[in-house]
Protein backbone atom coordinates (compact mmCIF):
# COMPACT_ATOMS: atom_id res chain seq x y z
CA UNK A 1 0.00 0.00 0.00
CA UNK A 2 1.23 3.45 -0.91
CA UNK A 3 1.61 5.65 2.16
CA UNK A 4 2.09 8.87 0.19
CA UNK A 5 -0.86 11.21 -0.13
CA UNK A 6 -2.23 12.01 -3.55
CA UNK A 7 -0.82 15.54 -3.34
CA UNK A 8 2.63 14.12 -2.51
CA UNK A 9 2.40 11.74 -5.47
CA UNK A 10 1.32 14.58 -7.78
CA UNK A 11 4.26 16.66 -6.53
CA UNK A 12 6.57 13.72 -7.27
CA UNK A 13 5.14 13.45 -10.79
CA UNK A 14 5.73 17.16 -11.36
CA UNK A 15 9.32 16.78 -10.17
CA UNK A 16 9.83 13.81 -12.53
CA UNK A 17 8.36 15.79 -15.43
CA UNK A 18 10.65 18.72 -14.63
CA UNK A 19 13.74 16.49 -14.46
CA UNK A 20 12.77 14.81 -17.73
CA UNK A 21 12.22 18.17 -19.42
CA UNK A 22 15.58 19.48 -18.23
CA UNK A 23 17.34 16.29 -19.38
CA UNK A 24 15.60 16.23 -22.76
CA UNK A 25 16.40 19.88 -23.37
CA UNK A 26 20.04 19.38 -22.36
CA UNK A 27 20.45 16.63 -24.95
CA UNK A 28 18.53 18.54 -27.62
CA UNK A 29 20.64 21.63 -26.94
CA UNK A 30 23.77 19.58 -27.53
CA UNK A 31 22.41 18.31 -30.85
CA UNK A 32 21.22 21.73 -32.05
CA UNK A 33 24.49 23.38 -31.03
CA UNK A 34 26.58 20.64 -32.65
CA UNK A 35 24.70 20.99 -35.91
CA UNK A 36 24.98 24.78 -35.86
CA UNK A 37 28.72 24.48 -35.21
CA UNK A 38 29.16 21.99 -38.08
CA UNK A 39 27.16 24.25 -40.40
CA UNK A 40 28.34 27.72 -39.40
CA UNK A 41 27.48 29.20 -42.81
CA UNK A 42 23.95 27.79 -42.81
CA UNK A 43 21.85 30.76 -41.72
CA UNK A 44 18.71 28.64 -41.36
CA UNK A 45 20.15 26.28 -38.75
CA UNK A 46 21.76 29.17 -36.89
CA UNK A 47 18.46 31.05 -36.85
CA UNK A 48 16.73 27.91 -35.58
CA UNK A 49 19.40 27.53 -32.90
CA UNK A 50 18.69 31.06 -31.69
CA UNK A 51 14.93 30.46 -31.69
CA UNK A 52 15.40 27.10 -30.00
CA UNK A 53 17.42 28.72 -27.21
CA UNK A 54 14.70 31.34 -26.76
CA UNK A 55 11.94 28.72 -26.71
CA UNK A 56 13.91 26.60 -24.23
CA UNK A 57 14.24 29.60 -21.93
CA UNK A 58 10.69 30.91 -22.27
CA UNK A 59 8.81 27.59 -22.27
CA UNK A 60 11.06 24.58 -21.61
CA UNK A 61 8.16 22.10 -21.83
CA UNK A 62 7.42 23.02 -25.45
CA UNK A 63 10.59 21.30 -26.65
CA UNK A 64 9.81 17.90 -25.13
CA UNK A 65 6.10 18.15 -25.94
CA UNK A 66 6.62 18.82 -29.63
CA UNK A 67 9.93 17.09 -30.37
CA UNK A 68 9.54 14.05 -28.11
CA UNK A 69 6.98 12.18 -30.24
CA UNK A 70 9.32 12.20 -33.25
CA UNK A 71 12.04 10.41 -31.34
CA UNK A 72 9.56 8.14 -29.60
CA UNK A 73 8.35 6.77 -32.91
CA UNK A 74 11.87 5.46 -33.63
CA UNK A 75 12.71 4.48 -30.03
CA UNK A 76 13.39 0.80 -30.73
CA UNK A 77 15.90 1.59 -33.48
CA UNK A 78 17.45 4.41 -31.44
CA UNK A 79 17.91 2.04 -28.46
CA UNK A 80 19.82 -0.30 -30.79
CA UNK A 81 22.00 2.59 -32.01
CA UNK A 82 20.44 2.55 -35.49
CA UNK A 83 19.61 6.14 -36.38
CA UNK A 84 19.00 5.42 -40.07
CA UNK A 85 15.18 5.27 -39.86
CA UNK A 86 15.16 8.52 -37.87
CA UNK A 87 17.62 10.23 -40.20
CA UNK A 88 15.91 8.91 -43.32
CA UNK A 89 12.54 10.32 -42.26
CA UNK A 90 11.41 13.64 -43.64
CA UNK A 91 8.83 13.75 -40.82
CA UNK A 92 5.98 14.51 -43.23
CA UNK A 93 4.09 11.41 -42.07
CA UNK A 94 4.54 12.33 -38.42
CA UNK A 95 3.43 15.90 -39.00
CA UNK A 96 0.38 14.71 -40.94
CA UNK A 97 -0.52 12.30 -38.12
CA UNK A 98 -0.53 15.00 -35.45
CA UNK A 99 -1.28 18.15 -37.50
CA UNK A 100 -4.77 18.61 -36.08
CA UNK A 101 -3.47 18.51 -32.51
CA UNK A 102 -0.73 21.11 -33.03
CA UNK A 103 -1.16 24.76 -32.18
CA UNK A 104 -0.35 27.22 -34.95
CA UNK A 105 2.87 28.21 -33.21
CA UNK A 106 4.32 24.70 -32.87
CA UNK A 107 7.00 25.21 -35.56
CA UNK A 108 7.26 21.57 -36.54
CA UNK A 109 9.11 22.67 -39.64
CA UNK A 110 12.02 23.66 -37.41
CA UNK A 111 12.29 20.15 -36.04
CA UNK A 112 12.36 18.95 -39.65
CA UNK A 113 15.14 21.41 -40.43
CA UNK A 114 17.20 20.35 -37.41
CA UNK A 115 16.87 16.68 -38.32
CA UNK A 116 17.60 17.35 -42.00
CA UNK A 117 20.74 19.18 -40.89
CA UNK A 118 21.73 16.17 -38.76
CA UNK A 119 21.14 13.95 -41.79
CA UNK A 120 23.16 16.22 -44.10
CA UNK A 121 25.97 16.59 -41.56
CA UNK A 122 26.15 12.97 -40.42
CA UNK A 123 28.97 12.16 -42.84
CA UNK A 124 30.94 15.16 -41.57
CA UNK A 125 30.96 13.78 -38.05
CA UNK A 126 33.82 11.71 -36.74
CA UNK A 127 32.84 8.24 -35.47
CA UNK A 128 33.18 9.45 -31.87
CA UNK A 129 30.84 12.37 -32.59
CA UNK A 130 28.33 10.00 -34.18
CA UNK A 131 28.45 7.76 -31.11
CA UNK A 132 27.94 10.78 -28.87
CA UNK A 133 24.86 11.81 -30.85
CA UNK A 134 23.50 8.27 -30.68
CA UNK A 135 23.82 8.43 -26.88
CA UNK A 136 22.09 11.81 -26.85
CA UNK A 137 19.16 10.43 -28.86
CA UNK A 138 18.91 7.42 -26.52
CA UNK A 139 18.84 9.73 -23.51
CA UNK A 140 16.16 11.88 -25.15
CA UNK A 141 13.96 8.81 -25.64
CA UNK A 142 14.45 7.86 -21.98
CA UNK A 143 13.62 11.39 -20.81
CA UNK A 144 10.53 11.45 -22.99
CA UNK A 145 9.38 8.10 -21.57
CA UNK A 146 9.78 9.48 -18.03
CA UNK A 147 7.89 12.64 -18.98
CA UNK A 148 4.98 10.73 -20.54
CA UNK A 149 4.84 8.28 -17.63
CA UNK A 150 4.72 11.09 -15.07
CA UNK A 151 2.07 12.93 -17.08
CA UNK A 152 -0.09 9.81 -17.29
CA UNK A 153 0.24 9.03 -13.59
CA UNK A 154 -0.54 12.62 -12.68
CA UNK A 155 -3.76 12.56 -14.72
CA UNK A 156 -4.81 9.33 -12.99
CA UNK A 157 -4.08 10.82 -9.57
CA UNK A 158 -6.07 13.95 -10.35
CA UNK A 159 -9.07 11.80 -11.32
CA UNK A 160 -8.81 9.94 -8.01
CA UNK A 161 -8.43 13.23 -6.15
CA UNK A 162 -11.67 14.57 -7.68
CA UNK A 163 -13.67 11.60 -6.41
Amino acid sequence: MNTKTISQQIKECLENKDKATIGFNKEMTYIVTSMANKNRKDETINEIKDKYMTAKTENPDCIIIYAGPYFWKYREKIKLGDLNPLLDSDFREEITEIQDTLPDYSNMDRIQTIMNTVKRSWHLLAPLEQETLKKKFKLMVAHYATYVGAEKKMKELKKIDKN
